[in-house]
This record gives C-alpha cells, sequence and structure tokens, in this order.
C-alpha cells in the first residue's frame, strides 16, 4: 500500500471516529432521558427514603467498607486484596518468647473462636463485668433494633403481599403482632410446604431466614467476643521431659559448649560475666600499658567488680591473659568455645532448641484475663449484616414503590393489627366481639388456623379498603351466621 493509500485510509478512520462517538453519545443521552430519568423522577425523595437509605449506609455499608480496609493485608500492604486477613489463620498473643510458638497459630474452623485481638489484663470479676455488659446491651440491643427494621420491613412486604393474594390469619399475627420470633418462623416455614406462587414462596423464605438472623444476633455477638480469654505466656520444655518453664525465666547470655580440644557433657553460662569483661579489659590495658619500650617487665594490675584480675605487661608482644572459672578448674579465655545463647540456673541452650519445645500455655504465676474480640467471626459476622441489611432494603424498596396501600401512607402497628385480626375473625366465625372473647379456646384457634375440619380464616385487602358501606365484599356468609346466632339469642 502506497502513501496516497495510507493517506486516504487514515483520512477515512478520522472521518469515521467522531460519527461513531456523536452517535454513542446521542444513545446514551436518549437511555437516560428515556429510561433513567422517568424513573428518578418518580422516586419519592420522602424523609422516609432518606431515612432508609441513612440506616442502609451506616447499619450495612460502613461496617463492610471499614472491616474490608482494616484487613486488607496480606503481605501486600494497602494494595492487598480485601478481607484478607478476616480468613487467614489467627495467631495468639504470648508475649515475649522464642519466635512464634507451634500452637500459637490456629487456622481451619478453630479459627472462628480465637480471640486474637484482646486487650487488658483483668481479674476474673472485672472481665466477667464487661462480659455480661457486652451481651446486654450490645447484644440485646442489637437484637431490639434489627427487630424493629424487621417489623416495618415484614409489615409493608405483606401488606404488599395481600394485594396480590390473602394473607392465612395465622401469618398474619405472627408477623403484624409479634415480628421476627420462633414462633413466626416456624409458622414461615409451614407456609413453605403450602401451595404458593413462586414470589410468595420467595418472600416467605427469605423472611425465614431473616427471622433466623434476628434471633440468632446474642448469640452471634457474645460468641465473635468469646466472653473474656485466660491470660497466655509462652512455655518452653528446654530439656524434653515432663517440666515445663516460662520463656521470661531465660536470659541472653554467653553460653560456654566446651574448649578446643573437648566437648562439656552441658552447656554453662557459670563463666558468661567472665568473659563478657574481655572487652573491658583490652581496653584497659590500651589505656594504661603506654611504657612499651625493649626489656620494660612492668605490669598494669586492675581489679574488676566480679573479683576478675588483669595483669597486664607493658612491654612489646605482650597480650592479656584471662583465666575463667568454670567447675572449680581454670580455663583461658582463648581455649574455650562460647557464644551467644540463653541461661537458666547456669545452664545453657540454643536458640533453635528452645523455639521448637516453645507452647502458649495459661500464665499460672499470675492469671489474669483478657477480653476481645475473633476478627474472624466478627468479619463473618459484618459480611453476614450486608448482606442482610442490603436485601431488607431491597424489599422495603419493592413495598415502597410497588405497593398500594404502602404508597398511599398505610402503616401496620401492632394495635391496628389487632383491630385486623379482629375483623377478620368475625367475618369467619360469624361471632361479635363479647363471642369471640368468650369462645372455648380451642375449636377458635382450629376454626381461625385451619384443621382437617375447619378452612384457616384469612386476612385479604378488603379489610384494608375505605369504601366498605354495610357488610363487607366477599363476606355475606359470615354476616348471614352472624345474624343467625343474634336471632338464635332473640328467641
Amino acid at each position: 500500500m502506497g502513501p496516497a493509500a495510507w493517506s486516504l485510509t487514515f483520512d477515512s478512520i478520522k472521518q469515521r471516529v467522531p460519527l461513531a462517538v456523536r452517535s454513542s453519545t446521542r444513545s446514551t443521552s436518549r437511555f437516560v432521558q428515556t429510561k433513567v430519568w422517568p424513573v428518578v423522577k418518580k422516586f419519592p425523595f420522602t424523609k422516609r427514603q432518606l431515612f432508609g437509605l441513612l440506616l442502609l449506609v451506616v447499619c450495612g455499608i460502613l461496617p463492610f467498607i471499614i472491616l474490608g480496609k482494616a484487613t486488607q493485608d496480606g503481605g501486600y500492604g494497602a494494595g492487598g486484596p480485601l478481607f484478607y486477613d478476616v480468613f487467614s489463620p489467627k495467631i495468639i498473643d504470648c508475649g515475649d518468647g522464642f519466635g512464634q510458638p507451634q500452637n500459637s497459630t490456629i487456622s481451619g474452623i478453630e479459627a472462628l473462636f480465637v480471640l486474637d485481638n484482646t486487650f487488658g489484663r483483668f481479674p476474673f470479676s472485672q472481665a466477667k463485668t464487661i462480659d455480661v455488659a457486652w451481651d446486654i446491651l450490645v447484644g440485646r440491643g442489637a437484637q431490639l433494633f434489627a427487630w424493629w427494621v424487621s417489623y416495618i420491613v415484614f409489615s409493608d412486604a405483606l401488606l404488599r403481599l395481600i394485594e396480590r393474594h390473602p394473607a392465612t390469619y395465622e401469618t398474619f399475627m405472627r408477623i403484624a403482632l409479634e415480628g421476627p420470633c420462633l414462633a413466626s418462623a416456624w409458622i414461615l416455614l409451614k407456609e413453605l410446604f403450602r401451595k404458593r406462587s413462586k414470589r410468595t414462596w420467595a418472600l416467605f423464605f427469605y423472611m425465614l431466614l431473616s427471622s433466623l438472623y434476628v434471633l440468632a444476633i446474642p448469640t452471634f455477638l457474645s460468641a465473635m467476643t468469646a466472653g473474656y480469654d485466660a491470660s497466655t505466656i509462652a512455655w518452653v520444655n528446654p530439656d524434653n521431659d515432663d517440666n515445663i518453664v516460662p520463656a521470661s525465666y531465660f536470659s541472653s547470655e554467653i553460653v560456654v559448649f566446651g574448649t578446643r580440644n573437648s566437648t562439656f557433657e552441658t552447656p554453662t553460662c557459670a563463666a558468661g560475666q567472665q568473659i563478657s569483661n574481655i572487652g573491658s579489659y583490652s581496653n584497659t590495658r590500651e589505656a594504661y600499658c603506654i611504657f612499651d619500650y625493649p626489656g620494660n617487665t612492668q605490669t598494669y594490675e586492675v581489679t574488676y567488680p566480679d573479683r576478675q584480675t588483669l595483669n597486664c605487661a607493658c612491654r612489646p608482644g605482650s597480650n592479656a591473659t584471662l583465666k575463667v572459672t568454670i567447675g572449680n578448674q581454670s580455663y583461658d579465655v582463648a581455649d574455650l568455645n562460647y557464644t551467644q545463647g540463653w541461661c537458666w540456673e547456669d545452664q545453657g541452650y540454643d536458640y533453635a532448641g528452645l523455639m521448637d519445645s516453645a507452647r502458649c500455655l495459661p500464665d499460672t504465676s499470675h492469671p489474669t484475663y483478657q477480653w476481645g474480640f475473633s476478627t474472624m467471626l466478627s468479619g463473618v459476622f459484618i459480611i453476614i449484616n450486608f448482606i442482610w441489611c442490603l436485601t431488607m432494603y431491597i424489599v422495603w424498596q419493592d413495598a415502597q414503590l410497588c405497593g398500594k396501600l404502602v404508597k398511599s401512607g398505610f402503616r401496620m402497628t401492632q394495635l391496628r393489627a389487632a383491630f385486623v385480626l379482629t375483623e377478620a375473625a368475625k367475618q369467619k366465625t360469624g361471632f361479635e366481639e363479647r363471642e369471640l372473647i368468650t369462645a372455648e379456646k380451642t375449636e377458635l384457634e382450629k376454626e381461625l388456623f385451619g384443621s382437617k375440619k375447619f378452612v384457616a380464616a384469612e386476612v385479604d385487602r378488603y379489610l384494608f379498603r375505605d369504601d366498605r358501606k354495610g357488610g363487607w365484599e366477599e363476606g355475606d356468609e359470615g354476616v348471614r351466621k352472624r345474624r343467625t346466632r343474634s336471632e338464635e339469642r332473640e328467641v
């Protein structure tokens, strides 16, 4: 292809690109105008909507984001994967020890309940008080708040459901009067085995899961703190026997393993302080032995706190010598095989051996308790809570935007639910208020809740209409039964 052809091709591309950009811009603008803007325009930006969005952000989205950023590490720093530290193996803090004790790293399902973020050292009474206060104030407080949110969402969703088809009397009673509880969870479970539309079945299934979550909140919050835990320290088994010693008992000193020609049966630390003075002795000799001339025999003597004496011969080529005593035997330091190690009761140990035998165990000498959190279980709770908040918001928005009763401003309360249930019971049984109060309990429950003999009572949308005038739509049979009972009483 020649230069002219390339020029023509390039000009053609330049002409087509702006056309494509303009076409794409027009398509996007048309989509926003016809699809997006009508939805935004119809969206009710009310105080109720803003409050619901605020709850979603504060209770669900914000904790989820904070957790992801706080656990973003994995050795990658700020650029690491989100939530990495939530599910990584947990390390128990054993204080100062030899490396990382073998039982200090916990992984798998056991890591769910490990208190890897602890603080304080408390006596038992204080640790127990903190634990009880957490369970009551935080655990039960969070459950109460979740119950309140669930009651509002469930009630609005139930009203939206009733607009499509009636709800059973017992289902309405449990949800509208009691909210998420064991009784409502049981009735929702039974509803899953009845013939329902897929949409209704999915709603009941979600309400069941949500109710179980609300019931489990105190257990979750209590388990993720695991209450209090005994303070642990590093213990070592230096001689590979049944005796364990706190790692704090060991000190870093010079360990003598033997001489150039022999090895001691047991490494010793008895001469550690003596050997550590070598540097001081050498410095003293350089400072005071200044008479360096042929034939000089003068010496300089210094006695140190450990009662070791330095004899310095101030003549050319002389070297200071240090004699140390180990086991009633004198040795020249230059002949000893020693290095820096760890000592306990004048016996020396190497770092690697102590590290292999280190274990995390409770501090029996100074028993205290710590209080803290399990990172993994806390992370699991926050993630589940985020999913719960998001799905609850979606269910609530469906009722707010699509439910006629909810859009009209109707709000369910427990008092209003009691009135609705009373009217539904009157329709089903034909009883008046006093008759409902004094009716035989077992037979009344069978008639309202349903049994082999009776079809369960229902709560339908006509109970919520404002245009009822003298009688109930689709309730003539109940009216006839009520009139018949009244006539029998008059006779």
